[in-house]
């Protein structure tokens, strides 16, 4: 009809955003927290998929990964920097990860896939494991905590603690590999997006 034809192009001019949740378990208060901060940021949820697939009756809790993606709108400009403060303050919480971006063409057209490594595709930070093996580890770590007070700026610590590496042997870099951890479902995650076609690069500092 002539008004919904009219509404169809209304929503056009709307930002589209898609937010994604990802863990091994999604609950109800979860989705209602999500729902909470897209709402005090002029978000509307248009639609709720389940993008993980059905949990087999023979399974492990290891195994369990569920994933749930939101699409939002908004008629008005929304303060994106806060609602992923707020999405990413829920993650502290418990163990979710969250994703929001926009929904446009180029979401889809994306063939590159860029991840930072510490605490990110591991469990850990490859510095601090080597100060560990250096027997500077406090050193770092009170470097590390003027950094974080402001009273250093990333170059200045990154430099001061590399700094307090100097000496150490290569050996101590495979000791290093062999004791961190990837992170849950990294190795399962690269691996998809590379039978997908996409491209993996790692952040360098």
């Amino acid at each position: 009809s002539a008004d919904e034809y009219g509404a169809w192009v209304a929503a056009q001019s709307r930002q589209r955003f898609i937010i994604t949740l990802l863990g091994p378990a999604i609950t109800a208060a979860q989705l209602a927290t999500t729902s909470g901060i897209l709402a005090a940021a002029g978000l509307n949820i248009d639609r709720i998929d389940r993008l993980s697939s059905r949990v087999p009756m023979a399974r492990s809790d290891a195994q369990l990964r569920f994933c749930v993606e939101l699409t939002a709108t908004s008629s008005r400009p929304v303060d994106e920097d806060l609602v992923r403060t707020d999405l990413v303050r829920m993650t502290d919480a418990g163990d979710l990860d969250v994703a929001f971006q926009h929904d446009s063409i180029f979401r889809r057209n994306r063939r590159l896939v860029a991840f930072d490594m510490d605490s990110t595709l591991i469990q850990g930070e490859v510095i601090d494991e080597l100060a560990r093996c250096a027997g500077v580890g406090e050193q770092v770590a009170a470097i590390t905590e003027r950094a974080m007070r402001g009273e250093l700026d990333f170059q200045q610590s990154f430099r001061q603690r590399v700094a307090l590496l100097k000496g150490l042997p290569e050996s101590a870099l495979a000791q290093v590999v062999e004791r961190v951890p990837l992170t849950d479902g990294a190795e399962r995650l690269v691996g998809t997006l590379r039978r997908l076609g996409y491209k993996i690069g790692r952040a360098h500092v």
